[in-house]
């Protein structure tokens, strides 16, 4: 038990990611006694580390969008990225492949509409208010996606734009804001 504690501790700066380490030796200590091959479970006291009382991400009070949009103005995919999350909601693994494909009209008005890419997701669809409307035309290279890269492409993978957002935030005075704080504010 004291080795699992000290592999976790050492994850510190990675705390989510220390949890599930225990929480997988705990599983497969757990399987090795339901067949007769442990006597004891060495992770079964280890609590977690991870500890923040709210759980994940943190949201985004009202002074930081407005931080956050002082630094980064309309017609930057930074803005964009932020009106997109604010007004959507989305997950940031839906943000990365959102683009002009899932508008559709109704009644002469512009909604999104898309599937989730999360398993067992609800079909989406919303009404693209102005202030998104506006974000998703301001950019001098259309795309694709809404999100393009600085190379004019759509960004590769998840943690590509994971890495982008966090170099965002940092570069507006806001170092550990993240997508998912956006949803929880909206939330």
């Amino acid at each position: 038990a004291a080795a699992f504690v000290e592999i976790r501790d050492s994850w510190a700066d990675h705390p989510g990611a220390a949890d599930n380490l225990i929480k997988s030796v705990r599983a497969i200590y757990a399987w090795a006694m339901e067949r007769g091959m442990m006597k004891h479970n060495p992770a079964a006291g280890i609590s977690a580390i991870n500890r923040n009382p709210k759980g994940g991400a943190e949201a985004w009070t009202a002074a930081d969008l407005k931080q956050f949009r002082e630094h980064h103005p309309a017609g930057t995919t930074a803005h964009l990225w932020l009106t997109l999350q604010a007004f959507t909601a989305c997950r940031i693994g839906d943000a990365l492949w959102l683009g002009r494909d899932q508008e559709i009209t109704i009644n002469s008005q512009m909604w999104l509409k898309w599937q989730p890419r999360k398993k067992g997701s609800a079909p989406v669809i919303i009404p693209m208010l102005p202030p998104l409307q506006r974000a998703t035309r301001a950019a001098v290279v259309v795309g694709p996606t809404y999100l393009l890269s600085e190379a004019g492409k759509p960004f590769t993978s998840v943690e590509a734009l994971r890495v982008r957002v966090q170099r965002w935030c940092s570069a507006a005075g806001l170092p550990g804001k993240s997508s998912h704080g956006v949803r929880k504010a909206v939330a």
